[in-house]
């Protein structure tokens, strides 16, 4: 053997094992997510209040089913009704994050009282395409950009009908 052949065969093997390597991380990568996604399935709510700049206090209830990498949520605020769906996704250090598919809001004026903040908060989560970083929080979930905080709950709430028919 040439000098040169001897040189080529460390590459050749190399890119062999790099290639196994990458196919093999692919179906990993997707079994993981789906996975680790289920592992939060369940219904979280939370409630409480908001004051707006104007000094109104609105309350706040807020209900999400996860299930199947999966989030159906209804928030209402005050007299709003927002209402967002899509999918739950981790990445492969483990960050869990919501992927807006879809939403519906009402009364949004009316009950933001113009506060810029809540404003944002109702449409960002209404937007499609929006990703909400979820951090957790003890047996809870933080939503940093849309500051909701989703806890586990016992009581069927609003989805028992989803639940049920599932």
């Amino acid at each position: 053997m040439t000098l040169q052949r001897l040189r080529q065969r460390p590459r050749r093997h190399l890119l062999v094992l790099l290639s196994v390597l990458a196919s093999g991380l692919a179906p990993a990568s997707l079994w993981y997510g789906t996975r680790s996604t289920q592992m939060i399935d369940g219904q979280y709510a939370a409630n409480g209040q908001v004051v707006l700049e104007s000094g109104q206090v609105l309350d706040i209830v807020h209900w999400t089913l996860f299930r199947d990498g999966r989030f159906y949520t209804m928030t209402r605020y005050g007299r709003s009704l927002l209402e967002t769906s899509g999918r739950v996704e981790r990445d492969l250090i483990g960050h869990l994050s919501l992927l807006v598919e879809s939403g519906g809001l009402t009364d949004a004026l009316q009950t933001s009282g113009n506060d810029d903040e809540v404003m944002l908060n109702l449409l960002y989560s209404n937007q499609r395409g929006s990703r909400i970083r979820m951090e957790p929080l003890g047996d809870c979930f933080w939503a940093v950009e849309t500051r909701h905080i989703f806890c586990p709950q016992k009581s069927r709430g609003p989805f028992r009908r989803a639940n049920e028919a599932l």
